[in-house]
């Protein structure tokens, strides 16, 4: 793959906004997020661009059990898997997918729909593995109040429980969440957790720490748009291929410098410093064709919230392709053995 990173998008004609980077797997992908229940038309694309047959394993936790499933993938194909048939009946559902043997590149694409009433749709971006400190740091703002606007669902791999400490950091300061902090959940399960902090600015960052790994995303429902907010890797130097968008950005870090060398539509080059303490957020004046984000701590995480004007869309910092090298081969005479 090439060192700049593209965005794949679906638009719905009933309104909404899916987007996730075009990424290479590792072999270990996490999909916090989408739902087994009757509303969920979504599905996990597992795809096998290789020449020779691959084997996955899904494991699929689920808020009453956790299962394993073994699913073949032919040479250069692709097998969809209906969300709905992973674990039926639940609305609470996290996917692992480890790549056993091939090159198998996964996505999870979340579609609500109610009869022919669309409720909202989204990729749910590939998370970080499980850890004991987890950063969301761009998340929507829901204005409007009530259940079912806004919640946290969170994952537990291992066997013991996790005892949660939640912060929320925006423009108005950092506080914990009542209801998420000091939560617990148990091993093994997932859980939702009804979340709405009320705040001024428009979006804001999340930190999660426990006592054992941890896995989290949240689910928003903006302007009857479903968006995904998933935790991001630590910040490196990565370039993304934004087409045109102008991103609200957002950065957390318990000290915050970033660089963004961002190209406008115009073909005009714009260079920014943002700087602060625990999180800080730019929205570019001007439509933005490429961006390269620059960090210069160990420890910055970002991402964007997109706005098409008819649906929302987070989209995590990161890098989704790399560039690739290997060693030159060396001559050895004593190889060859002509007997």
């Amino acid at each position: 793959g090439g060192n700049v990173t593209s965005l794949v998008l679906t638009k719905s004609a009933a309104g909404g906004l899916g987007a996730s980077i075009c990424s290479i797997s590792d072999g270990n992908d996490w999909f916090i997020g989408g739902s087994s229940s009757v509303s969920s038309k979504g599905t996990l694309a597992l795809i096998n661009s290789g020449l020779s047959s691959a084997q996955v394993d899904i494991n699929v936790y689920s808020s009453k059990a956790s299962a394993v499933l073994a699913k073949p993938i032919p040479a250069n194909s692709e097998v969809d898997i209906p969300l709905d048939s992973l674990a039926p009946g639940d609305n609470s559902i996290a996917l692992n997918v480890l790549t056993r043997s091939g090159r198998v590149s996964s996505f999870v694409f979340d579609n609500r729909k109610s009869g022919l009433r669309a409720m909202g749709a989204d990729f749910v971006t590939s998370s970080v593995n499980p850890a004991t400190k987890i950063v969301i740091p761009n998340i929507p703002r829901v204005k409007s109040k009530g259940s079912g606007n806004q919640s946290i669902r969170i994952v537990v791999p291992g066997s013991s429980a996790a005892h949660l400490k939640a912060t929320v950091y925006s423009s108005d300061g950092s506080f914990a969440p009542i209801g998420l902090d000091g939560a617990n959940i148990p091993g093994g399960f997932v859980k939702d957790i009804d979340f709405n902090p009320i705040i001024a600015d428009s979006s804001f960052s999340l930190v999660l720490e426990s006592d054992v790994p941890i896995g989290a995303a949240v689910q928003s429902i903006v302007g009857g748009d479903l968006v995904w907010s998933t935790a991001v890797a630590k910040l490196d130097s990565t370039s993304i291929q934004i087409g045109g968008f102008k991103p609200l950005i957002r950065f957390y870090g318990a000290v915050v410098n970033v660089n963004l060398n961002m190209i406008e539509s115009s073909g005009k080059r714009v260079l920014i410093n943002l700087s602060g303490n625990d999180t800080v957020s730019f929205r570019p004046k001007n439509a933005i064709i490429r961006a390269t984000f620059t960090s210069k701590l160990k420890e910055n995480y970002g991402a964007m919230i997109i706005d098409s004007g008819n649906g929302f869309a987070q989209i995590p910092i990161t890098s989704g392709s790399h560039l690739e090298s290997s060693a030159a081969p060396k001559s050895e005479a004593r190889t060859i053995n002509r007997g």
